[in-house]
């Protein structure tokens, strides 16, 4: 076994060495069979290229609006004292003073925000419209749509999402799409992790539609974020106030009624008949002090309310003129040089290929 070993082992390295030497030689077959045809590489190159650089030339312009802000959520911090009273009125847990920077960006491209936005209206090309309605017209979606027995021909007439019929919703499903998440889609958001800036982006065809829609998603999701945030607080605010409104209403109708015993007794009383009457003070005296406790747990929970409540401040808004975007004429170039080599290469090697099998079928 020992003295047969080596002998077993060395075929294996010559077919190796062999195995590299044919790839090596079909490299340089591959090379050659190209450079002999260079005509065809030399065709398919000009063709792909002049094709993707006229792409590239009818690709509409891109007005690229950026609106850049940041949130700050005091919560527990910078409250003092006054902090721990958060979880007794419903002020949020442990980690409410961090906030998810990647909700607000998902926020800004969810459809519950871009359908609130797109309904309001401005004034754009000279003309007052929904900016749903705009996105239509300068995207030219209405001759997209033209086949689409659906959508054909459509506009939205009114904003109110009740009301909507199975057409206008298939639209905002369509529209929403096409801003957000088709392969072209227009809106975009995010942030920077180490400075925690969040941005809004919206690449309209159009330089007023941009700065208008960046605006408008900018407003509807700083307004739903500070509601959804502060939803909580605020109805334990209103509940103390209208159990601060009871308290009150009670104590003010139990001092006119000890104030008309009062008046009409002149203080000519026996001490038993005087006991409803002790009892009413006495009444009044604990509606005096859930008044004033009530008073104090409304006053908390106002200010408490004020301090968590998430403040939306701009950084940099979008402004005009906006430097226009388009397709890149050298990557055109440099994808259709690649594009043309590969397809002229199978061509040539497939036409070979066939030749070659003929010639095996069908010796001289």
């Amino acid at each position: 076994m020992k003295e047969h070993l080596p002998e077993n082992r060395q075929p294996d390295v010559e077919e190796q060495e062999m195995t590299l030497k044919d790839l090596f030689l079909k490299i340089r077959d591959f090379y050659l069979e190209l450079r002999a045809n260079w005509k065809i590489v030399a065709a398919c190159v000009i063709v792909s290229s002049i094709a993707l650089l006229l792409n590239a030339f009818l690709t509409p312009k891109r007005f690229p609006a950026q609106l850049t802000f940041m949130v700050r959520e005091d919560s527990k911090n910078g409250l003092g004292g006054v902090a721990s009273l958060l979880g007794q009125f419903g002020f949020g847990s442990g980690n409410s003073g961090e906030f998810n920077l990647d909700k607000i960006a998902e926020l800004a491209r969810s459809r519950h925000i871009v359908q609130e936005a797109i309904f309001d209206s401005a004034i754009i090309r000279g003309k007052n419209d929904y900016l749903a309605n705009h996105i239509i017209d300068i995207h030219n979606l209405r001759k997209k749509w033209s086949e689409d027995t659906l959508l054909q021909d459509f506009r939205f007439k009114h904003s109110d999402l009740q009301q909507f019929s199975r057409r206008e919703n298939m639209a905002l499903i369509v529209l929403h799409q096409k801003m957000v998440t088709d392969k072209d889609a227009f809106v975009t958001a995010g942030y920077s992790k180490q400075t925690s800036i969040l941005n809004l982006k919206v690449a309209a065809q159009n330089e007023e539609l941009s700065i208008a829609l960046t605006e408008a998603i900018y407003r509807h999701l700083s307004r739903f974020y500070i509601e959804q945030s502060t939803a909580q607080s605020r109805q334990t605010v209103r509940n103390l106030e209208i159990r601060t409104d009871s308290i009150r209403s009670i104590l003010t109708a139990s001092e006119r009624t000890f104030a008309r015993t009062e008046d009409r007794t002149l203080g000519l009383l026996l001490q038993e008949d005087r006991v409803p009457q002790k009892r009413l003070n006495t009444d009044i005296q604990i509606l005096n002090l859930m008044y004033a406790e009530a008073i104090k747990n409304l006053e908390t929970a106002s200010f408490l309310l004020k301090n968590t409540t998430p403040v939306f401040m701009e950084i940099d808004k979008p402004l005009g003129p906006i430097k226009p975007v388009g397709a890149s004429k050298k990557m055109a170039l440099v994808l259709g040089a690649g594009l043309g080599v590969l397809v002229a290469a199978l061509w040539i090697f497939i036409r070979k290929f066939i030749r070659s099998n003929l010639v095996e079928q069908n010796p001289a």
